[in-house]
Order: C-alpha cells, then sequence, then structure tokens
C-alpha cells in the first residue's frame, strides 16, 4: 500500500505534493483528536446517568443528564471544544510545546495572532500541569530555591477600550537593561521558586515568595510533600532545617563548594536546564511563573521517555480540560503584593 503511495505521489506536481501534506497531516490530527469512548459522568454537574440524545453539528455524539437536562459531547468544557483553531494548527502548537519557542515564534509557526498564541500556551499548561505526578519526598530528596528577576511583563499603555486597559499600574520604576536587580544579596525584587529532585524521578518547582524564603514559607511548600521517612539534602540556609525538622524529615546539610564530598548536583543541574528553559522566552511575567514552572516540569516528568512528544502532548491536549478564562488571565494580580503596599 505504502509503495501504491509512493508512486502516486511521485506523479503530482509540487503543488499537489503540498496540498496531499496538508491534507494528510488534517486527517493524522482529527484521528488523535477523536474521543476514546464515552463519558463516565456529566461535565457540568457529574452526575453518572447519562443517555444519548443525537449528534452535534460536527457529527460528535450528544448525551443528555435528566437531572441538570444539560446535553454535552465526550469533548464538553475540554481544551479543544470551543477551538476555532484547525486540527494541523492544534498539532502544530503542540509541537511548539515541545520545543518552547518564544511566543512570537509560536505565533508565526502556527499562523496565528500573538493574543491566540498566548491564550493556547497558558491553556495547554493548565492540563501539563493536570498530568504530573505530585511530588513524593521519599527516601534521598534534593532541595534549593531558584530565583527569577521580577518582570511585570505584558502591554501596559493598553488605549482606552482596549481589553485589560486601566487594570495595570506600574509598581515600581521601569529598570533599564535590567542593571538595578544586580544588587548584592536576595533583594524582594525577585522571586523564589522551591525545587526538588527526588529518587523517583519526580520534580517540584514551586513560587514560594518574594526574596529570601522564610521557614514560614518553606513549610507552605513542603508541607504534604515531605515527612517522616524522608531524607533531604540542602546548602547551608538555616530556614530549610527549622522547616524540615517541623515536618519530621532528616536533614542533611550540604557545601556545595565542597568537591571532596556528596553535593546538590541532581538539583543543581535541574536548576540549570530550567533557567535554560526560562531563558528561551526573554522574561516570564511574575504574574504566570506557576503555568511556565509546570510546563516545565512536565517535560521533565516525560525528558528519558521514548516516542513523539508531539502526539503525546496533543493527545493530552484532547484529552484535557481548563478552568481559567482568557480574562482571568490577563486579570489575574501580581502575586505577593505586600511588597509593593508596603514600599507605597
Amino acid at each position: 500500500m505504502l509503495d501504491m503511495i509512493r508512486q502516486f505521489a511521485g506523479k503530482l506536481s509540487h503543488s499537489e505534493k503540498v496540498a496531499l501534506a496538508a491534507d494528510l497531516r488534517q486527517m493524522i490530527a482529527e484521528e488523535l483528536a477523536a474521543p476514546g469512548g464515552e463519558p463516565a459522568t456529566c461535565p457540568h454537574c457529574g452526575c453518572t446517568d447519562l443517555v444519548r440524545r443525537g449528534r452535534d453539528a460536527r457529527g460528535a455524539q450528544r448525551y443528555l443528564r435528566g437531572g441538570c437536562a444539560r446535553s454535552f459531547t465526550a469533548r464538553s468544557r475540554g481544551l479543544l471544544a470551543r477551538s476555532k483553531l484547525a486540527a494541523s494548527q492544534r498539532v502544530d502548537f503542540a509541537q511548539c510545546l515541545a520545543d518552547a519557542p518564544a511566543l512570537r515564534e509560536c505565533a508565526e509557526r502556527c499562523g496565528t495572532c500573538l493574543r491566540t498564541a498566548w491564550s493556547v500556551r497558558h491553556r495547554a499548561c493548565e492540563v501539563m500541569a493536570s498530568r504530573l505526578e505530585p511530588f513524593r519526598a521519599v527516601g534521598e530528596v534534593q532541595v534549593d530555591g531558584k530565583y527569577f528577576a521580577e518582570s511585570p511583563g505584558g502591554n501596559h499603555a493598553r488605549p482606552a477600550g482596549h481589553e485589560g486597559a486601566g487594570t495595570f499600574e506600574m509598581p515600581r520604576k521601569r529598570h533599564r537593561s535590567g542593571s538595578d536587580i544586580h544588587v548584592r544579596g536576595l533583594p524582594d525584587l525577585r522571586v523564589c521558586a522551591v525545587t526538588g529532585a527526588g529518587e523517583l524521578g519526580d520534580d517540584l518547582a514551586e513560587v514560594c515568595c518574594r526574596g529570601q524564603a522564610s521557614e514560614a514559607d518553606l513549610l507552605g511548600v513542603l508541607r504534604g510533600r515531605a515527612g517522616l521517612g524522608a531524607t533531604a539534602e540542602t546548602d547551608g540556609k538555616g530556614e530549610y532545617a527549622g522547616a524540615l525538622a517541623a515536618l519530621g524529615a532528616a536533614h542533611v546539610t550540604v557545601d556545595a563548594k565542597d568537591r571532596t564530598t556528596d553535593n546538590i548536583n541532581v538539583v543543581n543541574s535541574m536548576h540549570s536546564r530550567l533557567g535554560h528553559f526560562m531563558d528561551g522566552f526573554h522574561g516570564v511575567s511574575t504574574k504566570h511563573p506557576r503555568h511556565y514552572l509546570d510546563w516545565f516540569c512536565y517535560g521533565e516528568q516525560f525528558r528519558g521517555s521514548d516516542g513523539d512528544a508531539r502526539e503525546r502532548i496533543y493527545r493530552h491536549e484532547c484529552d484535557g480540560t481548563y478552568q481559567t478564562s482568557r480574562k482571568g488571565y490577563v486579570g489575574m494580580p501580581i502575586p505577593f503584593p505586600r511588597y509593593w503596599e508596603l514600599a507605597a
């Protein structure tokens, strides 16, 4: 069969081959996006008492819940449910999620505007977050902090009547070439993300606070993730010792500069990959670091797996759902506003 197809394609002109390739990509994308079976519950109320009720305009099977009297399909409230993009464009977006290019390059590769590319990216990050395995501090784990410069990203000069106009007020003077952030110590203009790497291959990356993390900040992140039976290796910061002792976990202090003893090279290597990942976006807004950290952890979780990353991401998108609307993303407040309230 493949030989017949190759012989047929060899007789086509260049433009016909391009059109055929586009049609094949669309067919493959639609096949991957096909629902895997009947829904188990109603997406509106969660009831399991469902009956079939006709088909929608696309030919998909609709279902009816007797209690709430609302109909739906297997893709209702899913990531692709109301998408107007072609299936082939969604596959291109999946490839961009695998490659992690800057937003402008992503929009050019997928043939969309920046606004659409931005919305699709954040919704996909919600789906990837739902696929993450929970961080389990079993056996020996390494924990450390990674710091990012504050970045109130986005268009802050929106004209009147534009979406988001008048919703943002710059909390500080604008930096020039980033020189103002390079000061000694850990100023509150940096955001701390607690990171961890365990024996089971699971990773932790969660925004914690501004500046130096306190014992209370670390407890808020590590509670439920580290406890009895775990041994955490950290650097010499005393806040880790207090937080881990309160959780009942053993603590081992490691000198990162001493090459003759064990060190926290696993989590430091993770920091290197995380820094390279973030640098590719040319500044991530401080309002949305959680999505990008989830995106990074998703890639780390499947880093050593076989198979096509694009196909895996696209399948997860087809089965995934998101909760936050675009307006919710745009109007999301800057985290940890207490610093700016005190500085005002």
